[in-house]
């Protein structure tokens, strides 16, 4: 079970590492061209006024997947010519929060990547970037963060939470189907209230659990 959670993580963060490329590709430009993600056609870009440095805040370091990809951010990011601030939050929002404030208002910023613990907890901190002309890439989308709808310098960046939800809660059904006769108890380590994407990730995993474990009957 922890495995499965564990390559559905780094997954999932392989194909944002893709998104961090745009990122810097656009930042690294005169400010002139749009990106392709939703809420960045107005992106608000100072060109060579923000310092090359990129600010990646992930949920926190201790999950595996989110080390190697600050490994991967980082060696790309220093390819391209920007120094990466690596932010460890450890899992908790509040720390999440203050640790980004802190370097958006010490002007090393140019621009910021942030896997959000809690969304919620990162409006001010957006509206804080975009009040400086920092542009940042986010994970999910602009309700999640209060806005009503796409937003100039932040890139929403969304990860279909459902889809993996069901996939493992597939996966899971087949093996118990398999090994152990269709029935088994079943410990799920579900993500903490206010984490992005939790209600869609639990609850399409029981479902896709239920519908497997039914077909075997």
């Amino acid at each position: 079970m922890s495995l499965s959670r564990r390559h559905y993580t780094r997954t999932m963060s392989g194909l944002a590492l893709g998104v961090a490329v745009t990122l810097l590709a656009a930042c690294s430009g005169s400010g002139s061209d749009d990106t392709a993600t939703a809420g960045t056609s107005d992106t608000a870009t100072s060109g060579s006024s923000l310092a090359k440095t990129l600010v990646f805040s992930p949920i926190g370091l201790q999950v595996p997947a989110m080390k190697g990809l600050s490994e991967g951010v980082q060696g790309y990011g220093g390819s391209q010519g920007w120094e990466v601030i690596v932010q460890d939050p450890s899992l908790d929002p509040t720390k999440q929060v203050q640790q980004v404030t802190e370097v958006l208002d010490s002007g090393r910023a140019g621009a910021a990547w942030i896997i959000a613990i809690a969304p919620p907890s990162m409006s001010d901190v957006l509206r804080k970037a975009q009040d400086k002309g920092i542009p940042v890439l986010i994970n999910g989308v602009p309700a999640d963060y209060g806005f009503d709808g796409a937003q100039p310098g932040i890139s929403f960046d969304t990860i279909d939470y459902a889809a993996g939800g069901t996939a493992l809660g597939e996966q899971l059904g087949k093996c118990i189907n398999e090994k152990m006769g269709g029935t088994a108890n079943v410990i799920y380590g579900e993500s903490a209230a206010g984490t992005a994407g939790k209600k869609e990730s639990d609850d399409s995993f029981v479902a896709a659990l239920k519908k497997a474990l039914e077909e075997k009957k």
